[in-house]
């Protein structure tokens, strides 16, 4: 995330994350740019990831939105996220959708147009 913020990657992960989010809030404050951050398939993200999610996006929580972070992935997260060590992250989260797959007669007309 840090290379893709054109950074160069801290070694220790605490210097790391300040990185990304000085650089958040750059992108926000100083050039009015809204990151958007999208992790795809975040159910194969093993707990640690989550935690470390958790931690990296906990700054400016109260007084703005620096950043909107969209995690994508299949209905498994919602496992995830439901056990208490995912309770931080979880309580973070603003908003939950879930997609349902087309039914047949969607898929028909999806298909032949």
């Amino acid at each position: 995330m840090a290379l893709l913020l054109g950074e160069t990657p801290a070694f220790r992960k605490i210097l790391l994350f300040r990185q990304i989010q000085d650089s958040i809030q750059n992108l926000y404050y100083e050039q009015r740019i809204t990151p958007v951050i999208i992790i795809d398939e975040i159910h194969m993200a093993p707990m640690q990831i989550l935690d470390d999610l958790r931690l990296l996006f906990n700054f400016k929580m109260d007084s703005a939105n620096p950043f909107v972070l969209i995690l994508a992935g299949q209905p498994q997260i919602r496992n995830k996220l439901a056990l208490n060590t995912c309770y931080p992250l979880r309580q973070r989260i603003s908003m939950r959708y879930s997609m349902q797959g087309l039914t047949l007669e969607e898929t028909a007309d999806y298909w032949y147009q």
